[in-house]
């Protein structure tokens, strides 16, 4: 995926009823993955490239973190304050779900 660029622009969560929620994305992002929820917030991870984390209640974003490759049809998985998430970038990644910071990565070789 030479030369891939793509970029969320916007992001908005809006309430349809009391529980119910709504994710937006504007501009050219493409996510292609179902969000993972952790406490009060959704993480996500996007054709960009980047893993965000939105707050339901207030539809802003919480973190972003950003891998050297896009990251297309790979779920994020949460396990207690973990999330867990591949990228085209040929890694395997483990950063924490409350700020974003980054645990480890593990090289998969090459895509």
């Amino acid at each position: 995926m030479e030369g891939f660029e793509a970029q969320v622009q916007e992001i908005r969560v809006l309430k349809k009823k009391k529980f119910m929620r709504g994710l937006f994305v504007e501009g050219g992002g493409s996510i292609g993955t179902n969000p993972a929820r952790f406490e009060k917030s959704i993480i996500f991870s996007a054709a960009d490239g980047i893993v965000y984390s939105v707050d339901l209640d207030t539809g802003k974003e919480n973190w972003r973190f950003k891998t050297n490759g896009p990251i297309v049809f790979c779920n994020v998985v949460i396990d207690e304050n973990r999330a867990y998430f591949g990228s085209y970038d040929g890694s395997f990644y483990c950063i924490d779900a409350k700020c974003g910071k980054k645990y480890g990565r593990f090289r998969q070789g090459t895509r």
